[in-house]
């Protein structure tokens, strides 16, 4: 009878440290092709923000003048005494020159529509800054009359368009604007031709007598 050897578990040991082997590396391939197929990215893109959490982050829109006075609002919307627009108030101008100008801008603006004033710049900026807003909101409304436009002739004082303009809705010309009061694009077309008239020595009746195009 043939002699049985027994071979004893050590020397089996190479047999199976090479078999682990060979599952680890199945294993690892496996997770990593389960991980390129995108298997292990929930928890990322879980985290990541929702875009109105994006939104909720971001800084407030620019508008805000002299403690929130002129926090700008929807172009177009209905005002709250006369329904007018109340986008020449609020800052809304109608071109992209003026967008939501500061008080030198607006200044600048002015003047390439060839309207000036009677008493410095100084003056008029402090003037600009009123609380009642008065000259701001009578600017912005004249600057998006006048978009794209120059006076003729020798420059329209600011100043005397004010002047005529309060006179025509019923208030005294050296006065204020209530501060809700919206800006009547009729009068005020009406008083630009008045001051134009005043200092021009002219007689006209309508505005696109008395522009030109820039």
């Amino acid at each position: 009878m043939a002699e049985q050897t027994t071979q004893s578990w050590w020397q089996t040991l190479p047999g199976i440290m090479t078999a682990a082997a060979g599952c680890i590396s199945a294993i690892t391939a496996l997770i990593i092709a389960l991980h390129q197929a995108g298997l292990f990215k929930a928890e990322d893109k879980a985290a990541e923000p929702s875009p109105a959490a994006v939104l909720a982050a971001e800084p407030p829109a620019a508008g805000v003048h002299k403690g929130g006075a002129d926090i700008a609002q929807p172009a177009g919307q209905p005002g709250p005494a006369t329904g007018q627009d109340t986008s020449a108030e609020h800052g809304n101008a109608p071109s992209g020159r003026l967008g939501a100008p500061d008080d030198k801008a607006l200044l600048a603006e002015l003047e390439q529509a060839n309207v000036g004033n009677s008493v410095g710049k100084g003056a008029m900026l402090s003037w600009l800054g009123d609380d009642d807003r008065t000259y701001r909101r009578i600017s912005l409304a004249s600057a998006r009359l006048l978009d794209g436009k120059r006076l003729k002739g020798t420059a329209t004082d600011l100043d005397v368009i004010k002047y005529h303009y309060l006179e025509a809705v019923g208030l005294s010309g050296d006065g204020q604007l209530p501060v809700d009061a919206q800006v009547d694009d009729a009068r005020l077309r009406q008083a630009i031709i008045t001051a134009f008239n005043d200092k021009n020595g002219t007689s006209a009746r309508r505005l696109e007598a008395i522009v030109e195009v820039r």
